[in-house]
């Protein structure tokens, strides 16, 4: 309640709002407008129910605060964050001692106050721990590498977020929140929404493989059975479009590519829409043969009814990417037993057990959530040891990153946001299929 009265008082300097209770700690508030930090300052002077005002004032003083416009004042958010725990870390092992999106980070200059970077600012800069380093460097105008000498720490902050604006939260559990958010893409003529930058409050209609991604959604919510009717009404509109699509009518965004189309009909197939005839043709297709993630998309689809040529280049391409959640799929579709068990150990092997990230899946640096969410798709149904635990992993790395009540930042407007999976730890896009994949983990 405090910082959304301190955010009504910055609008009208009207009603100063009484410093209430709070932690015995120090408050670092960030101010944002339109998505976009425009202040952020930490105050340990005076009480601890003084110490919030303050710092929200001082943060109001932020020369970056003087470039909101007065018409966005009324569309401010801040974020108080306390820190709960800090480490030290090695400046040799930044990749493997900085998580990025969850740590902050900081460095001692002798006496003066220690300069931080906040856990959010990897994600308000897409930043990596390598990047996060040099923004520490530079903000604390050092010059060469972070060495032992600048005594570097990692941080991790409880958080506070607060709106203008303020929207009624309905209680679900973490499945019908993401259905309720996966339903409101769906517009009254059944169209899907591609994405949702919830910063600005745009939502981006159409993108890159839009009618394969949108046939995500409604596998989503026909499997959650919390938005039937939504789905059926997706269903249909995403019918008209794909047959139009193969008809010579394209509709906007429909791929031009073969194993783009392949890989659109596979994920139509695999959500109840008819267009197996239409698949098998595309199948035989020689482009699809040097496509092996589509190629499996298609084969996943099809199984047994997939052309036995484009099934070996997908098993002869494991050489060269091991890591394969679509073969792995296609491959249980087939009853393949060899290549399901090649490919579901190294899907478990690439589920981290321990930090960064720990749960996440995949062989990137900082793990996507519709990657891992796929990997948990292509796991769950072994009933070996190892496989179920590396499912229980991946499943609280996924929760961690849904946007729910209590623990959507102040960047974002919640309208928009709840419910919704980011795309990774440093990447707040919230896209229909990344939200989809990962309902369709949880579900199981």
């Amino acid at each position: 309640m405090t910082l959304r009265s301190l955010l009504e008082w910055q609008r009208t300097l009207a009603r100063w709002p009484r410093a209430a209770w709070g932690p015995d700690g120090t408050p670092f508030v960030s101010l944002y407008a339109a998505g976009r930090v425009r202040g952020c300052y930490g105050v340990d002077e005076g009480a601890p129910g003084e110490r919030l005002a303050r710092a929200f004032v001082r943060a109001s003083e932020d020369t970056r605060f003087g470039g909101v416009r007065p018409t966005e004042r009324g569309g401010l958010s801040a974020q108080a964050s306390y820190f709960i725990e800090s480490r030290r870390f090695d400046p040799a092992h930044i990749e493997r001692d900085i998580e990025a999106g969850v740590d902050g980070i900081g460095l001692v200059r002798g006496n003066v106050a220690p300069v931080v970077l906040l856990p959010q600012v990897a994600c308000d800069g897409r930043l990596g721990p390598t990047d996060l380093v040099s923004t520490l460097l530079r903000k604390a105008g050092i010059e060469g590498e972070l060495t032992e000498a600048h005594q570097p720490f990692a941080f991790r902050t409880d958080d506070v977020a607060a709106w203008m604006r303020p929207t009624r939260q309905r209680p679900g559990d973490a499945c019908d929140l993401a259905a309720r958010w996966l339903a409101s893409l769906v517009g009254a003529d059944g169209r899907v929404a591609f994405a949702v930058d919830a910063r600005v409050g745009v939502v981006h209609e159409r993108g890159a493989m839009f009618h394969g991604r949108s046939a995500v959604v409604v596998r989503a919510l026909r499997a959650s059975g919390r938005q039937s009717r939504v789905a059926s009404a997706a269903s249909r509109r995403l019918a008209r479009e794909i047959a139009g699509g193969l008809s010579g009518a394209a509709p906007e965004g429909w791929p031009t590519e073969a194993p783009l189309v392949a890989g659109t009909l596979a994920m139509a197939a695999m959500a109840g829409i008819d267009v197996r005839a239409s698949l098998v043709e595309l199948a035989r297709s020689d482009a699809l043969v040097g496509s092996p993630w589509h190629g499996a998309q298609v084969v996943a689809a099809l199984g047994r009814d997939a052309p036995e040529r484009l099934w070996r280049s997908c098993v002869e391409d494991l050489e060269r990417r091991a890591w394969a959640p679509w073969t792995c799929l296609a491959a249980r579709a087939r009853g393949d037993a060899s290549v399901l068990e090649k490919t579901t150990g190294t899907l478990i092997a690439s589920v981290r057990k321990a930090p960064p990230h720990a749960g996440g899946a995949g062989t990137l640096p900082i793990p996507e959530i519709a990657l891992t969410a796929l990997t948990v798709e292509a796991l769950a149904p072994s009933t070996a040891r190892d496989a179920r635990a590396a499912v229980r992993r991946a499943r609280e790395f996924l929760g961690t990153w849904q946007l729910v009540p209590g623990r959507i930042p102040a960047a974002l407007d919640p309208k928009l946001a709840t419910g919704a999976f980011v795309a990774s730890p440093i990447v707040d896009a919230l896209r229909g299929d990344i939200t989809a994949h990962a309902l369709l983990a949880l579900l199981g």
